[in-house]
């Protein structure tokens, strides 16, 4: 063995660190497994506006974030799972785009059965080779920085809360950028509304 014990020291090191990333990940994945048993009508509005808040210090001044939301935004799902879900794929956007003009779009739209959410960024895009691969597990293009776990995750969530996933990308310069649309089930909302009306008369 020729390695001195510094060396070995170092190599540790290096093992712990990484460790310790891949367990926070784990950690934080299963709390928001944990944090819901039960679908519920899920108002998007409020959601995406208390993730955006999570990241807000991060993307003042250096991102354009705009929100369209339809007049229906209800979805039925798992709270937290769906909140994991966008969390996952905002910060990849933020990450993706341009440190001066970069621009994030979220945008809902209600249908008869399913409601679609469309997250846009002005990021590098993925090249075409990689479009097809970005959902497998391990899979990843950030080298050292990536797990390649965070899309895995994030397409097997959807899935559990019976909804779909798509990725649309160009790198095209001038029109680089990437856009996933989500799909979940749609709600009505009126549950929402009963139970915003018993906290304010405090009956909840």
């Amino acid at each position: 063995d020729d390695l001195t014990s510094e060396t070995r020291l170092q190599y540790l090191q290096i093992a712990e660190k990484e460790l310790n990333r891949v367990s926070a990940i784990a950690r934080r994945t299963l709390g928001f497994y944990r944090e819901d048993a039960q679908e519920v009508e899920i108002d998007l509005r409020d959601l995406i506006d208390g993730v955006l808040a999570v990241y807000r210090n991060k993307i003042a001044g250096a991102v354009t974030v705009t929100t369209s939301y339809s007049e229906k935004p209800f979805i039925r799902a798992k709270a937290g799972e769906v909140r994991q879900i966008l969390m996952n794929l905002f910060a990849n956007a933020i990450d993706a785009v341009p440190e001066e003009r970069g621009t994030l779009s979220i945008k809902v739209t209600s249908h008869q059965d399913m409601t679609s959410i469309e997250i846009k960024d002005n990021g590098h895009g993925i090249p075409k080779e990689n479009l097809a691969r970005v959902f497998e597990p391990f899979f990843t293009t950030k080298k050292e920085f990536g797990t390649g776990l965070g899309l895995w995750v994030t397409k097997e969530l959807v899935v559990k809360n019976n909804g779909s996933i798509r990725v649309l990308s160009s790198t095209d310069q001038g029109e680089h950028g990437t856009i996933f649309e989500l799909t979940f089930p749609s709600a009505d909302g009126a549950s929402l509304s009963q139970n915003s009306l018993a906290e304010k008369v405090g009956l909840s």
